[in-house]
């Protein structure tokens, strides 16, 4: 503000000088009179006096140099007179050169002196702004001639000058550039101690024996592959089955794990407490042998041979790959699948283990291994098999299109469901009395017992449905494709709430987080994690609608996936026969066992600190999980 406030008196002091050495150089030039430079002298200091009068500036420190300025022009003038006064009205005359002559050197001594005062006045007003620059410095006179500049004191420059900018704006834009420069030095440095610290961190939990490090999402480096494997001495494996075992689960009362396989059997599996593998405690106990006998008279086995030909011959218009898919085998031999145990899960409280198979039937058993009921009335293979809450009653979805509701105390079929028109293949209960089925016509329904027609019907998905979950809840309802995609549907209205399409080939089965409200984790979001054929598995945000995480490591389909019981991390298994262990909120893989065979389940025991898989190659492993 400075700057402009006295930017017009250096500019009329400018203009002041300008008249002066003009008529300096004039009177040098044609020898004027006395007179008359006498008066051209008046004249410019009156000027220099008018300009430094009217320069305009709010500044009172200006003001007074403009007064003073103009008094001593004043000043200068009236001793001019007094000095020339008696010769001022002669003309030439041959007596009066050396007075003329005089009288010129006063009348320059007279413009010098006023260039000098208007010169001492610009420096002052300089000098408010914070610099000093001569007056020739921005001075332009383009009317007075090259010799008449010569002549004047200080010289006056002819060439304009642009005017310099502030000081101060070029100190900002250098303090700026500097501030810039510090702040990209700092968070360089943050960064760089950030990774400094850690890697000590990582070295340091090498040296105690936990992992060396995660292994990132899409990072297949062996040796960081190796920091978090699990060694084979720190896994048990069980062996006894004779054939692939398709299916395990933990007991909720307990350290017993049950297991379906090929080989027409399920056990039940004691697993000691304690470390797993060379430093278990004691060897596991032989496990309890179910054997599954065929309890079909031969009339009911023609009638399950019959159903699984048309559903065989509906999957292989389908496509052909579902009856591969869904029976783990060749669909033609009967006699070598018609015991097999496809599906199992066990009651609330783990006294009761109920089992489906091939050969259509359903057996309940007690935690003893004793049969307790034989459920026949589906006349094709089962594949999906689950209790509800309560535990009195039994749900089964076949291959012969319906869902059967069981009696868990009777053993008969409370209401049977046949609203699909191709095998069901799965289903899954959203309370005690009422569910959802999914089916190889694209359809899902929303049943209720005692209801003749379903409550809901969800239509959505292009190709068979595989695998359906309600959440912890019962609110929100998932599925899974061979169309690709995964959707999530509500009660509340017909269209799916979430359609989510990024898997790049058929999803084979999901699974809930157990958290959010209402769950033993309120704390942490919920969570839908897909698996699918592409080798990866996904983390959805069911709230945002969107993708958290993509778990990169596997290179075969991935059949499997389960959430840890605090939700804070998910295993999976794949046909690649590796189990991985994933941090569910950073989505990195945290541990992995290299098995012996394509993994079909895993499973978590109650407390999060065990992990069960089962095998193609005949084995189920046991593995202790340290967070």
């Amino acid at each position: 503000s400075a700057w402009h406030a006295v930017a017009p008196s250096r500019t009329a002091c400018a203009a002041a000088r300008a008249p002066v050495a003009a008529s300096v150089a004039a009177a040098a030039a044609s020898g004027d009179t006395a007179a008359n430079r006498l008066t051209r002298s008046i004249t410019v200091s009156s000027d220099v006096a008018a300009a430094s009068a009217t320069s305009g500036s709010s500044s009172s420190v200006t003001t007074r140099e403009r007064s003073a300025s103009a008094s001593r022009a004043n000043g200068i003038a009236a001793a001019t007179v007094s000095r020339v006064g008696p010769a001022s009205g002669s003309s030439a005359s041959n007596g009066c050169s050396e007075n003329s002559n005089a009288r010129a050197a006063a009348v320059r001594k007279a413009a010098a002196f006023v260039g000098s005062t208007a010169d001492a006045s610009a420096e002052r007003i300089d000098g408010i702004k914070g610099t000093t620059l001569a007056p020739h410095e921005f001075t332009n006179a383009p009317n007075v001639s090259a010799a008449a500049c010569a002549s004047v004191t200080p010289p006056v420059v002819t060439a304009a000058r642009p005017c310099l900018p502030p000081p101060t704006l070029a100190f900002a834009l250098a303090a700026t550039r500097a501030f810039a420069a510090a702040r990209v030095a700092f968070v360089f440095l943050v960064v760089h101690a950030r990774w400094r610290d850690e890697r000590e961190i990582r070295r340091r939990r090498a040296h105690r024996g936990a992992p060396a490090r995660v292994l990132e999402r899409g990072d297949d480096d062996a040796a960081a592959r190796a920091a978090i494997a699990i060694k084979p001495e720190e896994v048990t494996t069980l062996r006894g089955h004779t054939s692939e075992v398709f299916i395990c689960a933990w007991s909720p009362a307990g350290d017993v794990l049950a297991s379906g396989s090929g080989d027409a059997t399920a056990r039940m599996w004691t697993v000691p407490a304690g470390p797993s593998g060379r430093d278990a405690a004691k060897p596991a106990r032989e496990p309890l042998v179910l054997t599954h006998e065929s309890g079909a008279d031969d009339s009911a086995k023609d009638s399950a041979k019959e159903e699984e030909k048309e559903a065989k011959e509906e999957m292989d218009g389908a496509g052909g790959a579902g009856a591969e898919k869904k029976s783990k085998g060749d669909a033609n031999d009967w006699n070598n699948k018609s015991k097999d145990v496809t599906t199992l899960d066990w009651n609330g409280d783990g006294s009761l283990l109920a089992t489906g198979s091939y050969d259509g039937l359903a057996r309940v058993w007690d935690a003893n291994g004793n049969l307790v009921n034989s459920l026949c009335a589906h006349r094709g293979p089962i594949f999906s098999l689950k209790w509800n809450k309560k535990g009195d009653y039994l749900l089964s979805g076949s291959v012969d299109k319906t869902a059967i509701v069981w009696d868990a105390k009777t053993g008969e079929a409370k209401q049977q469901f046949a609203f699909h028109t191709a095998p069901t293949l799965d289903v899954d209960w959203r309370n005690n009395v009422s569910f959802a089925t999914s089916s190889m016509d694209n359809m899902i329904y929303v049943c209720k017992l005692g209801e003749t027609k379903p409550i809901k019907a969800f239509k959505g998905h292009k190709d068979e449905v595989n695998a359906i979950k309600w959440d912890p809840t019962g609110t929100l309802l998932a599925s899974c494709s061979d169309d690709y995609s995964a959707k999530v549907w509500s009660l509340k209205q017909d269209r799916c709430v979430h359609d989510f399409t990024e898997h790049a080939k058929e999803i084979y089965t999901i699974k809930w987080s157990p958290t959010g409200p209402g769950t033993n984790n309120p704390d942490l979001p919920l969570t839908l994690a897909t698996a699918s054929y592409d080798a990866t598995i996904k983390l959805w945000d069911v709230e945002e609608g969107k993708c958290m995480h993509t778990l990169r490591a596997h290179s075969d389909p991935v059949y499997s996936v389960a959430f840890s019981p605090d939700g804070k991390y998910v295993a999976s298994g794949s046909f690649d026969k590796r189990l991985h262990v994933w941090d569910a909120k950073r989505g990195t893989l945290v541990r992995t066992h290299d098995g012996g065979g394509g993994i079909f389940e895993v499973c978590w025991n109650k407390d999060g600190s065990k992990l069960a898989a089962c095998y193609s190659d005949n084995t189920v492993s046991v593995l202790d999980f340290r967070a």
